[in-house]
């Protein structure tokens, strides 16, 4: 009995020195956790500042960066504020000078003048007579100053050739330039007209007129300095310029007007048609047919 109690005496004794082996390995490893708990966090805390604290030094530099910018302005963006302004100057320059121009050509009619100045280019090269309806006006005037009209202002390369001096005008053609000239109430009678130095010769048998390519000069060229009309109808006067070069160089042109002449004239958007012409000067004589 004695026996029995002794060993479990020191079997109690054994299991309370397992027990409190293993509930010190316990508090140890309880301790290593608490430890590395406390490193992890105290790691943290520390990267948390000096993420923190590297923050706050951006913001700083930014803000720094961000107050010193005004006063080192791009030099780009300066150039380009140059380049603004100085086209800025340009257009408004241009637009004044487009303005005065346009101001001044509406108040001079130029381009209505140079129109009409080149409309009576082949009438003005004849010189014709004072006339107040086109069936005054002589036949070989209408026949001449239609011929001048196609060397001055048409068409000529469909027209056959000889020895590249000549063209043969169709009569067809020559009726057309009349109408367009002068409308329908002009005398057309087809026969040789001009002068000897320019002479447009009429072939009965082929209807033809033989007609220089390149005249030498024009009697006459217009130019005209006033103009005022009342609806279609218009009335300009024309200078006659003498003598307009057209194939000679070297020769000095007299600048006055050799005569001044007054025309009316109806004018649509797309044609022009003569109705009467008359001296608006003393002097000059006009050629007598």
């Amino acid at each position: 009995m004695g026996k029995k109690r002794t060993k479990k005496k020191q079997i109690k004794a054994v299991t309370d020195r397992l027990a409190e082996q293993v509930q010190a390995e316990n508090d140890e490893q309880l301790e290593e956790k608490v430890i590395v708990r406390e490193s992890i966090s105290t790691a943290l805390n520390e990267d948390y500042e000096n993420v923190a604290a590297e923050d706050e030094g951006l913001k700083e530099e930014a803000e720094e960066v961000a107050a010193e910018a005004p006063q080192r302005p791009n030099k780009f963006y300066l150039v380009f504020a140059i380049f603004i302004i100085v086209m800025s100057i340009v257009g408004i320059v241009s637009t004044v000078q487009f303005g005065i121009r346009t101001v001044n050509e509406i108040a001079n009619q130029t381009s209505l003048k140079n129109e009409i100045a080149l409309f009576l280019y082949p009438v003005v090269t004849v010189d014709p007579p004072a006339f107040k309806t086109t069936k005054e006006i002589p036949a070989t005037v209408v026949v001449e100053s239609a011929i001048w009209r196609i060397i001055l202002t048409g068409n000529n390369s469909n027209y056959e050739k000889l020895y590249n001096t000549y063209m043969y005008v169709p009569a067809v053609d020559v009726e057309f330039s009349i109408k367009t000239l002068y409308g329908s109430e002009a005398v057309i009678q087809h026969q040789t007209v001009g002068s000897a130095s320019t002479a447009f010769t009429y072939n009965e048998d082929t209807n033809t007129y033989l007609v220089p390519i390149s005249p030498r000069y024009t009697a006459y060229s217009p130019v005209v300095t006033e103009i005022s009309n009342v609806g279609e109808l218009y009335t300009v006067t024309v200078e006659y310029m003498p003598p307009a070069a057209l194939a000679m160089e070297g020769i000095k042109l007299d600048n006055s007007a050799a005569k001044t002449m007054e025309y009316t004239l109806s004018k649509s958007r797309n044609s022009m048609t003569v109705h009467s012409a008359k001296n608006a000067t003393q002097y000059g004589d006009t050629y007598e047919y």
